[in-house]
């Protein structure tokens, strides 16, 4: 069964799913992602020496999936949150009726009763992603060798040739296996951080 890396959600998370359907770079599909059942984009079909966990099933083509806008959800949210220590930033709402609500807490704080309240009220599905604990990291510059890109040099910096030359670099490329376990686990790691 073909097998795709594809993108999904407003934060771009990254996950493999398989198909029956033949995809191309781009396509917007319909995928049941660990979060629900949801519209993704497909990035290329997965390359089998990177064996990863799959993460879902492409069901078919996106057509013109009519989703509510979440507008009204996202002020309400946000207005039911007054005197609590959270900003409501953003809003998802998936095809199987999961409201997927992006806050940004400023103090340890339990938001369950605040989000059951909003559940029951709308008859949906309240999540919550804490997406204060979705941070990127900045690039190391160089190629990571102690001293390279500390200069004005760039990676020629660590004296050995430069990354062009494959010098700072030798014995340090994974294997295939270890790089699946790597993402694996980052992605875990993600996921477990951010949705509460």
């Amino acid at each position: 069964m073909p097998r795709y890396w594809a993108s999904y959600g407003r934060s771009g998370f990254l996950g493999s799913f398989v198909g029956e359907i033949p995809c191309q770079r781009g396509q917007s599909v319909v995928v049941q992602s660990p979060r629900g059942l949801e519209l993704a984009t497909v990035l290329n079909e997965a390359d089998p020496r990177f064996e990863t966990e799959i993460d879902g099933a492409i069901l078919r083509a996106a057509t013109d999936e009519a989703t509510p806008s979440v507008l009204t959800y996202l002020n309400e949210a946000a207005a039911a949150a007054v005197g609590l220590p959270v900003l409501v930033a953003d809003a998802e709402l998936l095809l199987d009726g999961t409201l997927i609500l992006h806050v940004m807490p400023w103090q340890d704080t339990d938001l369950s009763d605040w989000a059951g309240d909003l559940a029951r009220r709308w008859g949906l599905d309240v999540r919550l992603l804490d997406i204060s604990q979705l941070k990127a990291e900045k690039p190391a510059a160089g190629c990571g060798k102690p001293g390279c890109g500390e200069k004005s040099g760039g990676c020629g910096d660590c004296g050995t040739g430069g990354c062009s030359t494959g010098s700072c670099s030798k014995g340090s490329v994974k294997s295939a296996e270890e790089l699946t376990v790597y993402f694996a686990s980052l992605r875990q790691q993600m996921e477990r951080k951010s949705l509460v």
